[in-house]
């Protein structure tokens, strides 16, 4: 991931499951780590506090390679426009 969304409105999603119980999603951030070149995502798991390191402590530049367990099955990556969804 080394490219974010042009449309500078849109962000780029990862949703991970937690086998037949919930799901949870990553979000990539426009940072970029110094070391890698490549984006960094971040999470908020429950009640903790917004986080870019995965349960390993390794910043987390590529989701489906993270250790966000519980959440261990890693469904794809979606592009996400909120500003362009109306909900009535």
């Amino acid at each position: 991931w080394d490219k974010t969304p042009e449309d500078g409105e849109s962000h780029y999603v990862s949703l991970h499951i937690w086998d037949k119980t919930n799901f949870h999603w990553l979000r990539m951030d426009n940072v970029v780590d110094e070391a890698t070149g490549m984006y960094m995502w971040s999470h908020k798991p429950g009640q903790t506090p917004v986080r870019n390191v995965d349960n390993n402590g390794d910043i987390i530049t590529d989701p489906a390679k993270a250790d966000v367990s519980p959440w261990s099955i890693h469904c794809g990556y979606m592009l996400a426009a909120p500003q362009k969804v109306t909900i009535n």
